[in-house]
């Protein structure tokens, strides 16, 4: 791995835009320039962020100063039109930046050694905290969800407004990609070198954070919650994001839990433990599928119509045998049989490739001589039916006077 600080990635690529209420912890850093932003973050309470101490700090181990610092919250809904902010959007000025005391400030590789976390404290509260739209507090991973004994299979994602290449700009709308948290053992392999202890690494078939990214959250959809495991921090490989032969690296939260507890009391950290799942991978008949609302595709159905019904399945405790969503984050969803229809009642058989019979029609009493059936009025909307019974009347008059045409001579 080069030494060379310029090639590592400084990390959202294969992600989908989703709106600011799925995800209203988190937070964009800003500048002196209040329309730049250049890192993420989450709140950690009304008046505490979350990000990455490398986002502050530089190489010569010098801290941002706090004066030049703004914290942006619920910044532009999906469904906004470009550069529209949301109503509830706020921009907090930073009262004060608190790096983790074992970050290696002054050395250019510093994110290599771990704890690459820190903390900024808010001059005020932004606008709408805690209501039930508006910006809210994460909840943070104690370590249930990152061991390091086996790989993770929990629906997992990072979330920011970072750029969906190296090179590219960064994306006005919050988006999300879902990544695997890996193994240490499996990182080591994938990577060539063995991780600090406080990071961790997590990627999927080019899935990655990248520019703009770092400090944001990486979070675990379980049982209708998200929690945060780790901060975006760094990463190897191509001088593009998204190389799948080389995973993103994370700060993991629980490895800082004494630091952030001791700076923000109100932080809260959570166990959440596994539930007993009868059968997580059934049908999610009662339409929530993983703690989140599927009602809209509830059930096993050919949902898009294109031949392959599906349903949501009960819990991630199904995954891999189940897919994540993309149209419900947090939902995952396997390929399901249609059930038969049900049973005709006793002494009524289905046929259904047979069709009824048809009654045999009466056959049609002959023209009059001379008048071909074919020109007769088209009696469809009713403006020809006067014309028809007219001429019909006229030609019967005429029979009548004339002899009856449709009698036999006596």
């Amino acid at each position: 791995m080069s030494s060379d600080k310029g090639d590592m990635r400084r990390l959202i690529v294969n992600g989908l835009a989703i709106s600011v209420q799925r995800a209203p912890y988190v937070v964009r850093l800003y500048g002196p320039d209040p329309n730049i932003g250049f890192c993420g973050g989450s709140l950690l309470s009304d008046r505490a962020v979350l990000t990455a101490a490398h986002c502050l700090v530089d190489e010569a181990g010098g801290v941002t100063p706090a004066a030049s610092l703004s914290v942006g919250t619920y910044h532009a809904d999906v469904l906004a039109e470009p550069t529209e902010l949301d109503p509830l959007a706020d921009l907090v000025p930073v009262q004060s930046v608190d790096v983790h005391p074992n970050y290696h400030s002054g050395d250019p590789n510093a994110v290599v050694y771990g704890q690459d976390v820190a903390i900024l404290i808010l001059s005020r509260a932004p606008a709408h905290f805690g209501e039930e739209v508006g910006p809210r507090a994460t909840s943070l991973d104690d370590g249930t969800f990152w061991p390091d004994s086996a790989d993770k299979t929990n629906a997992s994602y990072v979330v920011g407004y970072g750029s969906a290449s190296y090179t590219g700009p960064q994306s006005y709308y919050l988006q999300a990609a879902h990544v695997h948290l890996l193994s240490r053992a499996r990182c080591a392999r994938m990577l060539g070198f063995a991780l600090a202890a406080s990071n961790g690494c997590a990627g999927l078939d080019g899935a990655d954070a990248c520019s703009g990214d770092s400090g944001g959250p990486l979070v675990v959809a379980h049982r209708g919650n998200f929690v945060q495991t780790a901060i975006v921090s760094w990463g190897v490989g191509t001088s593009d994001c998204g190389d799948p032969e080389a995973p993103g690296i994370y700060s993991l939260v629980a490895s800082a839990r004494a630091f952030i507890e001791s700076r923000v009391p109100a932080a809260q950290f959570d166990t959440w433990p596994d539930l007993a799942e009868e059968d997580p991978c059934a049908c999610a008949d009662d339409c929530v599928s993983n703690g989140f609302d599927v009602s809209a595709r509830c059930g096993c159905a050919d949902h898009l119509g294109d031949g392959q019904p599906y349903c949501y399945v009960r819990s991630d405790a199904c995954y891999p045998s189940a897919s994540h969503s993309t149209l419900v984050v947090g939902a995952l969803f396997r390929a399901c049989v249609l059930p038969p229809p049900p049973p005709l009642p006793t002494g009524v058989a289905r046929s259904p490739l047979v069709p009824p019979a048809q009654p045999t029609p009466s056959p049609k009493p002959p023209a009059p001589h001379g008048l071909d059936r074919a020109h007769l009025p088209r009696v469809e909307d009713g403006r020809s039916y006067g014309f028809l019974v007219v001429g019909i009347g006229l030609i019967a008059a005429a029979l009548v006077a004339g002899g009856s045409l449709w009698r036999r001579s006596s």
